[in-house]
């Protein structure tokens, strides 16, 4: 099925507007594509496929792949489990609240990436951004292997970690971190050129 709007005629920024609301089988592959409109994906369990400019993007509750791009629209992804997700917004901000998945990446220009979760699934998370911030807020279960550094920024960490016997990279105070907890099941990598990095303790 194809859903598509075509003005025949200039129309202004009230007259223009046109509200879509769409029921599809939880297993149904979606791919929309807006320039300005909002965009909420509730409850699909089949591919799902997000493109817009200005537009603010919602996905939850749902359990297969999301792909999900803006340029300034902000992007909230809400409990996603067995997932794999792959976000990416030059400005736009990206919350991830209870995402969980084999494979989960995240990448910005300038906007700040925002993590809420245990980071479940024993997958693999990366978190990435040129010059704005990423905060992790970690539960005391959380079992992760985690690594973080910014280039001419800040790394701050509240959450206990074991240091690693033997670290993959040189590890430099208040720009680089690496450590553990629990079995570290998840691996999670945390980079940003300028940006400040902060783990914290959920």
């Amino acid at each position: 099925m194809e859903v598509r709007t075509h003005f025949l005629r200039k129309a202004g920024e009230s007259d223009g507007r046109v509200d879509y609301d769409i029921q599809v089988p939880a297993d149904a592959n979606v791919m929309i594509r807006t320039a300005t409109g909002p965009v909420q994906v509730q409850g699909v369990n089949g591919d799902v496929s997000v493109d817009t400019d200005t537009g603010k993007v919602e996905v939850r509750d749902s359990n297969g792949h999301v792909h999900a791009r803006t340029v300034s629209g902000p992007i909230t992804l809400a409990n996603l489990k067995d997932c794999f997700v792959e976000a990416n917004s030059v400005g736009g901000q990206v919350s991830l609240n209870h995402v969980a998945g084999k494979n989960v990446s995240v990448n910005t220009t300038g906007g700040p990436i925002a993590f809420a979760g245990d980071f479940a699934g024993g997958g693999q998370y990366s978190l990435s951004t040129h010059s704005g911030t990423i905060d992790v807020m970690l539960p005391a279960s959380a079992s992760v292997d985690v690594t973080a550094r910014s280039v001419t920024g800040s790394v701050e960490n509240d959450f206990p970690l074991n240091p690693p016997v033997h670290p993959i990279m040189a590890l430099a105070q208040g720009k680089s971190l690496a450590g553990s907890s629990n079995s570290g099941a998840s691996a999670v990598h945390l980079r940003t050129f300028s940006g400040r990095i902060r783990v914290k303790k959920q």
